[in-house]
């Protein structure tokens, strides 16, 4: 640190930093790498122009952080904080202030005096996002014993790899135009395999009569339930926003990989508006009325959605 002398009307000479009478000096900037450890929660990395916090903190050295994020489970799950940790030799952790024993959570602090570009803030929102898609991914490979195969024809079918499918399914779920969270992501892909088993041309309900199946597709969409979605678009109940191009969903639609999907999520989410409960949701999906939990069928469905991914 440079030094400069100030004469305070005095003969003494008093050493302070050069910076004191600057008063153009930019306010210390953080980053803040916050980990919570709840299941379903993901890493989160904050930008902050506040000043370093007052809270409780300690500098600990590179190998004590590493031992208790590992013994924590964090280390192996979070390469942006091992690579962090790579460039550092002295880490200061500052308490978090909630004091909740049930969920800790890891402040990690650290001075950075450059400004932070928005192409920055960008790509680190992206790499949030994309943190997500990886938890969704484990989890379903984790849960479900025949992901490897239906992730192939979800891949195949929607001509994405499979972390573009997991980001796909969370856009749908958890979007304000579509799912608006109605339904966990990990529970939207079960329902996917218990009705279809992944296959977007999947057939069912075979009418002896017509000699026809009536369910198409990844939902199993009857024509009345595309009547529904579109009737729903058209009252505006999800919002004012542009579904398939202003057009109307058609019954081909249930055999198109993206926009079955688009009318799957779009119908739990009207369903979702009648309940609280998700278990109801999918009951009332699966039997097209209200009472559908009530019934044996609605509550072995919801059992069936389940087993899906070992619940």
């Amino acid at each position: 640190m440079s030094i400069s002398k100030i004469n305070f009307t005095s003969s003494n000479y008093i050493d302070v930093p050069s910076w004191v009478n600057d008063k153009n000096k930019p306010k210390a900037r953080t980053y803040t790498l916050r980990y919570d450890s709840r299941p379903l929660q993901y890493d989160e990395f904050e930008i902050s122009n506040k000043p370093r916090s007052r809270r409780k903190q300690k500098t600990y050295s590179k190998a004590r952080v590493m031992a208790l994020l590992m013994a924590a489970g964090l280390l192996s799950q979070t390469p942006k904080l091992n690579n962090f940790l790579d460039n550092k030799s002295d880490i200061v952790i500052v308490e978090d202030d909630s004091k909740n024993e049930n969920n800790p959570v890891i402040c990690i602090e650290t001075e950075a005096p450059e400004e932070i570009s928005k192409e920055a803030i960008e790509e680190t929102i992206e790499s949030k996002e994309n943190t997500k898609a990886v938890r969704l991914l484990d989890n379903i490979k984790n849960s479900d014993i025949h992901a490897p195969e239906r992730l192939e024809k979800l891949t195949n079918a929607l001509n994405l790899n499979e972390l573009e499918v997991a980001d796909f399914l969370i856009h749908l779920c958890e979007s304000e135009k579509w799912g608006n969270n109605c339904i966990d992501p990990l529970l939207f892909y079960a329902q996917i395999c218990q009705e279809s088993n992944a296959e977007f041309d999947a057939l069912g309900d075979y009418s002896r009569r017509t000699g026809e199946y009536l369910a198409l597709g990844y939902g199993q969409f009857h024509e009345c339930a595309v009547d529904e979605v579109n009737n729903q678009i058209e009252k505006g109940f999800f919002g004012k926003y542009l579904y398939n191009n202003g057009q109307k969903y058609t019954y081909e639609d249930r055999i198109n990989p993206k926009k079955a999907l688009e009318m799957m999520i779009l119908l739990l989410r009207y369903d979702a508006s009648k309940t609280d409960s998700k278990d109801a949701m999918l009951a009332m999906y699966n039997q097209g009325h209200k009472n559908g939990i009530n019934t044996q069928q609605g509550q072995e469905y919801v059992d069936a959605v389940y087993s899906q991914i070992g619940y």
